[in-house]
């Protein structure tokens, strides 16, 4: 049976990526779908990069450290945080081409079963089409309430970006990054039977 198989926050952990696809077992037909952040503050960054774009099944949206460092390959105004600026460096005179791919990734993706795949989340009082890329790749919190505490809608919307030790589980929003980079776990949700599957970090590389 065909599986849709959504991968949390990387951010460059490819060794636990990998103990995860191994529990998992996917197969040629499987579709892997990652929550964005694929890159930064992790080990092996590149070495996640290069099994994303060599995976024929895969697809990713816009994370909100991937949208920073396309604005700064666009020569916008943006000041790079460190471990973004470690990436650059990681990728070195390739950084260019990765970033005309991560170009091409969507803002959102939609799911069966009436979902849809967001890297951070939504502002709860606007229509989807009108969300800037700010809004889905950073949002947090509307007023300082969780954005998914204010979300009436139907679609059930699956998210990265907001830590938890455990995944947000709600009728209309379900949250899987649990902090992999920071020593937690990494998450995948598999698709529409909503069953978790997560591994622990091999360790902590990120404190912040």
């Amino acid at each position: 049976m065909k599986r849709t198989i959504i991968i949390g926050d990387v951010h460059g952990c490819y060794r636990e990526l990998m103990d995860l696809l191994d529990k998992i077992g996917p197969s040629q037909e499987d579709t892997l779908l990652f929550v964005g952040d694929l890159i930064t503050k992790g080990p092996k960054n590149q070495e996640v990069l290069d099994f994303f774009l060599e995976s024929e099944n895969a697809q990713s949206v816009l994370g909100n450290h991937e949208y920073a460092l396309l604005m700064h390959y666009r020569k916008q105004p943006i000041i790079l945080k460190r471990s973004q600026r470690k990436v650059k460096k990681e990728l070195g005179k390739n950084f260019g081409p990765y970033m005309q791919k991560i170009a091409k990734w969507p803002l959102t993706i939609p799911l069966e079963n009436n979902g849809v795949l967001i890297h951070a989340g939504i502002r709860p009082d606007i229509p989807f089409a009108k969300q800037t890329t700010e809004d889905l790749t950073n949002i947090r919190t509307i007023n300082g309430t969780p954005w998914f505490n204010l979300y009436k809608g139907t679609k059930t919307i699956v998210f990265g970006h907001w830590v938890t030790s455990s995944p947000i589980i709600k009728t209309n929003a379900i949250g899987i990054d649990t902090g992999c980079v920071y020593g937690g776990r990494l998450t995948a949700l598999i698709w529409p039977e909503k069953k978790f599957v997560s591994v622990k970090s091999r360790d902590q590389y990120n404190d912040q």
